[in-house]
């Protein structure tokens, strides 16, 4: 068990900050108790968020320096010429989807009318067996 930092109520289970060693519930350190244990080897450098805010200059992520601006700005330039074909490639996956529509369309169609047909051709098949029948009886009179 351990007393929470900020609300000093009693936990098993909780944060605990890498820079004051102070143990805080769940609720208090502003993570849950999920996106704690998905830190895995990060939770020891988890800060809490008084010590987040009173860090030092020094711990605060410096600014870019203009040739490392310039060498992102060549890789987005970079990305963006890799990515301008993927314009024309969606228009074609419309195209091609709004084709397949169509054709899936024709099928149904194509298909009815199949179905029919078949219906047709057993009428006929039953009607030319009765006449044969026919025929077969008559010739044996």
């Amino acid at each position: 068990m351990f007393k929470c930092a900020s609300c000093d109520s009693q936990h098993t289970d909780g944060t605990v900050c890498s820079a004051c060693k102070r143990h805080y519930d769940f609720q208090c350190s502003g993570v849950t108790e999920t996106g704690y244990r998905r830190l895995g080897d990060r939770q020891k450098t988890w800060r809490c968020p008084q010590c987040k805010s009173s860090a030092s200059p020094s711990q605060a992520a410096t600014s870019p320096l203009p040739s490392q601006l310039d060498k992102m700005q060549d890789q987005l330039n970079n990305i963006v010429f890799q990515l301008s074909p993927l314009a024309s490639l969606v228009n074609d996956v419309k195209s091609i989807k709004s084709e397949l529509i169509n054709l899936r369309e024709s099928l149904d169609m194509a298909h009815d009318l199949l179905g029919k047909f078949s219906g047709s051709v057993k009428a006929l098949e039953s009607r030319v067996s009765k006449v044969e029948k026919y025929v077969a009886i008559s010739r044996n009179d």
